[in-house]
């Protein structure tokens, strides 16, 4: 079987098995971290090229912020964010770093005057929603940086840390389930590491 390129062979049966794997990913992370409320995990990967170029791939959500978001009438992010290549400045410290977690806190950005004006133009889902932390870590597939996984907090996340760090270790290494997947189905690329 031809494994598919990114993000032209990419397709909705894709998304929805990688949102399998996301929302275990999710559970695991839930798992370790209650207080700090864990609310979505995503999923981008980069194209099928060796620079860093990502495409939002795959999203899913905590059934309370699912909740919010429809009262809100708004579209399912997963959905709404689907093949989207919007520039990632944790994409690429993640893809540049590969199982480093790396940590972004929303609230320290929208005070920040240049990336305060970045965001400004971002789509702002997590701001949107009140989920102002996110924990990132970079998926190593042999030689490439292939992509990122995801987690968003709804409480800071400082005291877990640890436990959050070692599942997305997990997740992102060379033995989990989401990483033979990836490995299996896609024409895998992006910066040498």
């Amino acid at each position: 079987m031809a494994r598919a390129k990114i993000p032209g062979g990419v397709t909705p049966e894709h998304f929805l098995e990688i949102n399998k794997f996301l929302v275990r990913f999710l559970q695991d992370v839930k798992d370790v971290a209650k207080g700090a409320k864990p609310m979505w995990a995503s999923c981008r990967l980069n194209e099928s090229r060796d620079d860093i170029s990502p495409v939002f791939i795959g999203w899913v959500e905590d059934d309370s912020l699912k909740e919010r978001r429809l009262k809100r009438n708004e579209p399912h992010p997963g959905l709404f964010r689907f093949g989207d290549d919007h520039y990632s400045e944790i994409f690429e410290d993640c893809v540049k770093q590969p199982g480093v977690v790396k940590k972004r806190d929303w609230r320290q950005d929208l005070d920040h005057p240049v990336k305060g004006q970045w965001m400004a133009n971002a789509k702002k889902i997590s701001v949107g929603m009140n989920v102002m932390y996110r924990r990132s870590i970079g998926i190593k597939v042999e030689t490439c940086a292939a992509g990122t996984i995801n987690v968003g907090f709804g409480g800071d996340p400082g005291k877990v840390d640890g436990a959050v760090g070692r599942v997305m270790k997990n997740w992102a290494g060379p033995n989990s389930l989401l990483v033979g997947y990836l490995r299996d189905h896609f024409e895998l690329r992006g910066p040498t590491v």
